[in-house]
């Protein structure tokens, strides 16, 4: 049955707007030196999942972790100290720098524009930064509607390549014709989708070498996880 439900997605990605101190800072290096998240946790000798929940709770790291933070990326233990216990704040240009971007947390998972493929557990992975002006005046969303993750396969070519990013609307889920990410019988995918008569659903690619297929939304375990609204890549 199709779901309007919330995805797991959606629920995750919303631990980024109240981010701590000490992860505004990090957000802020990262950007500015051009670093990943998990490049980032690598300089620092800890897991990408650890250095998100330092980032996320800054309060509650440990001494030793803090440590590792500070000489990875080359801060002092002191600030690095100050910001994790919410004694100390960002510069006022730090600020103003964090107020023009908005994070979007990437997934350690793929959508598949080819034959699909079924994911593991959805993890925050890495950071995609965006203009907040892009955000509202282009993508016309809100920064806690979107997440993004990389495309695997070539059903959706030219469009979408395989390794290309993309970034999905969780609150454009509206029947209207158009490239969404979605999940039918466990399996994501990202594909063009056509609403027809009688309520099914016709499931297409770009790359005429695939067959596009009717579904029955009615009998059939379907998922809208949300539009594709942009898509970037590496050249």
């Amino acid at each position: 049955m199709l779901r309007s439900t919330l995805s797991p997605v959606y629920v995750m990605s919303r631990e980024w707007s109240n981010i701590s101190p000490l992860g505004q800072m990090l957000q802020t290096w990262m950007r500015q030196e051009g670093y990943s998240l998990k490049a980032t946790a690598e300089r620092c000798q800890i897991s990408a999942a650890g250095l998100k929940k330092n980032m996320l709770l800054g309060h509650q790291a440990e001494h030793k972790t803090l440590q590792k933070i500070a000489q990875g990326i080359g801060i002092p233990i002191e600030q690095i100290e100050a910001l994790a216990r919410g004694q100390a704040v960002l510069s006022m240009s730090q600020e103003d720098t964090s107020a023009d971007m908005v994070m979007i947390p990437r997934y350690a998972l793929e959508a598949s524009a080819g034959r699909g493929a079924f994911t593991d557990e959805e993890q925050v992975e890495d950071i995609l930064a965006l203009s907040l002006d892009f955000v509202r005046g282009v993508l016309h969303t809100q920064p806690d509607h979107l997440s993004a993750l990389y495309v695997r396969g070539d059903s959706m070519e030219p469009l979408l390549r395989a390794g290309d990013m993309a970034v999905i609307d969780h609150a454009n889920r509206e029947r209207t014709d158009g490239m969404y990410v979605l999940r039918i019988n466990g399996t994501l995918l990202i594909k063009s989708l056509q609403w027809l008569p009688g309520g099914r659903l016709r499931v297409k690619s770009e790359n005429l070498a695939y067959e596009a297929y009717t579904v029955d939304p009615g009998h059939e375990d379907i998922s809208i996880i949300g539009r594709v609204v942009w898509a970037g890549r590496k050249f």
